[in-house]
């Protein structure tokens, strides 16, 4: 006989697992402007996820950016602004060349009069760094993104697209 204040252990689970990841329900909170970065994080920062010359590891973003940097600037830049604004994709992935952005009219003429493109991919390549806390500082970022265009663009689209795939998740849900 139990006595009355003993509680009985439970019942052994007679259900089937679940082979998909929880849901959001009512009350669930969710900050969609919040970065996704991996699990493991430490003080000083992490790495960039790909180096700089991975850049054939996405060979459509690296060869518009080695022949069109102009266009694959805008894109990423437009990408970006609208994650960090609204915390999901940019609907059109960075919106299409035709007719060229403002941004990609300005790139051009800078890399036709001026052979400084880096004014443009520098800030942005600082600004998505610091989003995800990458190890590193504004030298870096000038001088990749001076020696090597088309790298440093192919780099930072790489790791918006990783917050992205975990965004996409989230923007059919909220």
């Amino acid at each position: 006989m139990s006595h009355p204040n003993e509680t009985s252990p439970p019942p052994p689970y007679a259900g089937t697992p679940k082979k998909e990841q929880p849901q959001l329900h009512p009350g669930m909170s969710v900050t969609p402007n919040a970065p996704r970065e991996p699990p493991v994080q430490s003080l000083e920062g992490r790495e960039w996820t790909y180096g700089l010359f991975d850049c054939f590891g996405d060979c459509k973003t690296c060869c518009l950016s080695c022949w069109c940097p102009c266009i694959a600037y805008s894109k990423i830049s437009m990408r970006h602004e609208y994650l960090a604004s609204h915390g999901v994709p940019h609907p059109t992935n960075g919106g299409s060349a035709c007719p060229p952005s403002a941004r990609c009219v300005l790139f051009s003429l800078m890399a036709l009069n001026f052979c400084s493109t880096c004014a443009f991919v520098f800030p942005l390549r600082s600004a998505i760094r610091a989003r995800y806390n990458i190890r590193g500082d504004d030298s870096e970022d000038c001088l990749s993104s001076w020696c090597c265009t088309p790298c440093a663009l192919t780099q930072t689209s790489r790791e918006l697209r990783i917050e992205e795939a975990g965004s996409s998740e989230l923007a059919e849900v909220v």
